[in-house]
């Protein structure tokens, strides 16, 4: 709690200094051209948050300023090293890579203080993940989910709560580097990482094993409608 409060406290002191926050760069209600594009897309802001993830495609990460939906970006920078629970500013320009809200041409990266928590995970359905907007770029979980389709050439699997399939990817961690096999039918408790877009498809970053978990979760609990903060 201790550690929380002080970092909550870091950041509220900050919102002075930087007046757009993650979510400034992320929510939109207009399709646009069916990709949700960000509203300050083309703009040069400076945001900060908690690093979530790192080595995505070469060693690029991700930042939550908050838990939960739109609260989550993809930094396109791989020149300074960061880790998780990294607080760091960020400034560079919005930019859609083929939909996929990032902050790149990075101006500016500044470690402000480390070993932070992380944000916990917002609790989805599959189908959720797939189909909202909402969570690309934030850390999410998806529980007591089933294999629908196997690895593909890309590295890429389906798995299904019920409420739909929802694809799994290897941004950052390789299943078949780790030994780890994945056959129509399997049963997963939980599955962990950061969401990115791609090819029409929103995907589940898993960050390491550890992101993978066999043990059934007994209920689900949802996140959608209580998205929580570092500001509030």
């Amino acid at each position: 709690m201790k550690n929380f409060l002080m970092i909550l406290g870091v950041m509220l002191f900050s919102l002075t200094l930087f007046a757009t926050t993650i979510h400034d760069v992320q929510f939109t209600t207009d399709a646009g051209d069916g990709t949700y594009p960000s509203t300050l897309a083309d703009q040069v802001v400076t945001v900060q948050g908690v690093v979530t993830a790192t080595g995505y495609s070469g060693g690029k990460f991700f930042i939550q300023d908050g838990e939960g939906a739109w609260n989550g970006i993809y930094i396109f920078d791989w020149n300074t090293p960061v880790s998780l629970g990294d607080l760091v500013s960020v400034t560079g320009t919005v930019s859609e890579y083929y939909g996929f809200t990032e902050i790149n041409n990075v101006t500016n990266i500044t470690i402000i203080s480390s070993g932070n928590p992380v944000p916990q995970p917002a609790v989805l359905t599959t189908n959720e993940v797939a189909t909202s907007e909402a969570y690309e770029g934030v850390l999410v979980r998806v529980q007591n989910v089933t294999v629908a389709i196997g690895l593909d050439d890309h590295s890429q699997w389906y798995v299904t709560d019920g409420s739909g399939n929802c694809q799994i990817d290897d941004g950052i961690f390789n299943l078949d580097d780790a030994g780890i096999a994945v056959n129509v039918g399997d049963s997963w408790g939980s599955i962990t990482g950061v969401v990115d877009y791609g090819y029409d498809e929103f995907s589940i970053n898993p960050r390491s094993a550890e992101d993978l978990s066999t043990t059934p979760v007994s209920s689900i609990s949802k996140s959608w409608g209580q998205v929580k903060s570092l500001y509030k």
